[in-house]
């Protein structure tokens, strides 16, 4: 859960900000997470600091921690996000690099002549291709869990 804020342009050219209280949920079908809105508090000029310090305050009597608490373990939480983040971005990298692996092998299977079509290395090629196919799905599944 987080404080967000939106903006919004007014007819007369002004812009007008909101401030709510949403939380991320993730949609499989789309592959990408939606912001789903808890609280409206109104609009940023009529919600008050003080408002949200007490609302701050009050989650921290509920859960028992004290805000140096609260920065520490947030702070380690962002070096997780991070770490998970550079894990995807190495996982995509990978499943293109097989991607790319058997397209080649594919062309090369594609492009054989008929006559080398019962050779050793043209049953290897069909072979790698099965076997990353297999890899990629792997991949692939263990980055959308």
């Amino acid at each position: 859960m987080y404080i967000r804020t939106t903006t919004r342009k007014n007819k007369n050219g002004t812009t007008t900000q909101y401030v709510q209280l949403a939380h991320n949920e993730w949609l499989p079908k789309a592959k990408r997470a939606n912001a789903k809105v808890l609280y409206n508090f109104g609009r940023r000029e009529d919600v008050s600091n003080e408002s949200l310090e007490r609302l701050a305050r009050s989650i921290q009597r509920f859960i028992g921690t004290s805000a140096s608490k609260l920065t520490r373990r947030a702070s380690r939480l962002d070096v997780k996000v991070k770490a998970l983040k550079e894990r995807r971005k190495a996982a995509t990298m990978v499943c293109d690099i097989v991607a790319a692996l058997i397209d080649a092998e594919q062309n090369y299977v594609d492009n054989t002549p008929q006559n080398l079509r019962n050779s050793a290395r043209y049953d290897m090629a069909l072979e790698r291709i099965l076997s990353l196919q297999e890899a990629l799905d792997i991949l692939e599944q263990a980055y959308n869990d």
